[in-house]
């Protein structure tokens, strides 16, 4: 009988043991994806809420809770939406977490949380968004415009409807902020403008549901970028222009970077383009002062006007395999640019692709057979493949005797 009875204490211990963190939501405590492994969700008793049409929505903070993981369900209803000013003023607050089940976040949820150092947001703006629509809301909208100690005046703009009206607005960032990890949902745009002048933030980590950024969406940022698991297919106009850290990679899920779309990097030395990039749009690199060195994957078949335009330290280019046309100031002002070799497949070089390439002595062409220079008054001159076969010479007619003319390869 006593060892029956021991046996029994034994077991409710147990099931004592394995217990311990279930909530009055009726099951055990989850933990959510915060950028921070293990972060457990603050119990429900900690928030005040409304249920409405089956749903919850977040209103305040009951705690002084300094890290915050806003539950997925509530009573067993999911959590839909924080409401506006839920957290104002909370002088505690030091990190918080959304999860993927908030449809909704409203104005100024963190207004004067002068504390805030790192947040976990499914979405940026008010809403989840697929593309862009109306509304573009960007970071600020959730810290508002109300200035306090310790937080910083920070202009950004988004759109007002779905043409290119935009309106300017100053929000209050938290100086403290320095860690955002933007989980997505499902397809999840970076929408217009949606980083933009947000110079506190030290890092970006962007989820695997973040599909793709659009435009300006981190222009004037110097935070350190991490792509987690990327998914990212197309770089917006403008997404990173007048990007200011030290580095940026290019997720090799990108298949397209559109019109300016890393142009004036302030500080960027080096880019590698992945193989999964096909179409690269004009200026797309235009401006980057720092520019060292480009590395190109093999399936970019085009180099739009003025991709390189004025990159003006750009000392070594590996152009990708496939290449076929070089178009108008591709290259134009790669003040620093010494030498390069052009692959067999290029079959167009337009006019003043290497113009004021003042250092550009060495010119190699894999296959220096079969080319033709045009103009408005000639109809197809030869160029003597001796010539181009000699790196000096096919330098000098590139940059000088031949430049403002189209070149144009004989099909084989």
């Amino acid at each position: 009988m006593k060892k029956l009875i021991i046996l029994a204490a034994v077991m409710l211990l147990f099931t004592a043991l394995t217990s311990v963190g279930c909530t009055n939501n009726g099951g055990m405590t989850r933990y959510y994806e915060t950028g921070k492994k293990d972060a457990q969700e603050t119990t429900a008793d900690n928030f005040s809420y409304e249920k409405l049409n089956g749903k919850i929505t977040i209103t305040g903070l009951q705690s002084e809770e300094t890290e915050v993981v806003i539950p997925s369900y509530i009573e067993g209803l999911a959590v839909t939406e924080i409401k506006e000013y839920a957290f104002r003023g909370n002088k505690n607050l030091r990190s918080l977490t959304v999860p993927k089940t908030v449809e909704k976040i409203g104005y100024g949820i963190l207004s004067e949380c002068a504390g805030l150092s790192r947040i976990t947001l499914p979405f940026t703006g008010e809403r989840h968004m697929k593309k862009r629509s109306a509304n573009d809301y960007n970071f600020g909208y959730i810290f508002g415009k109300a200035e306090y100690s310790g937080g910083e005046r920070t202009m950004q703009f988004y759109h007002t409807d779905l043409s290119h009206d935009v309106e300017l607005v100053y929000y209050s960032i938290p100086m403290a902020l320095k860690e955002v990890y933007i989980t997505g949902v499902e397809d999840t745009h970076i929408p217009y403008g949606a980083f933009y002048n947000c110079g506190v933030i030290e890092k970006i980590t962007l989820g695997k549901n973040v599909t793709t950024i659009g435009e300006f969406a981190f222009s004037g940022v110097n935070a350190e970028i991490i792509f987690e698991e990327p998914q990212i297919t197309v770089i917006g106009e403008h997404a990173f222009e007048d990007y200011k850290g030290l580095s940026l990679t290019i997720p090799d899920s990108v298949r397209e970077i559109k019109k300016k779309g890393y142009s004036d990097c302030v500080n960027v030395k080096q880019f590698t383009i992945p193989d999964s990039v096909k179409d690269v749009d004009i200026y797309a690199f235009a401006f980057c002062y720092d520019l060292e060195r480009v590395n190109f994957g093999k399936n970019v078949e085009k180099l739009s006007a003025e991709t390189f335009y004025f990159c003006i330290n750009l000392k070594s280019v590996c152009l990708p395999e496939k290449l076929r046309i070089i178009e108008d100031g591709a290259f134009d002002s790669c003040k620093a640019l010494e030498e390069i070799t052009i692959p067999k497949s290029v079959t167009r070089i337009n006019a003043n692709a290497f113009i004021t390439c003042e250092k550009l002595k060495t010119v190699r062409f894999e296959d220096a057979s079969g080319w033709r220079y045009y103009s408005v008054m000639t109809s197809g001159d030869e160029l003597p493949q001796a010539a181009l076969s000699d790196p000096s010479t096919a330098a000098k007619y590139l940059t000088d005797t031949f430049r403002d003319y189209i070149w144009e390869k004989a099909a084989q």
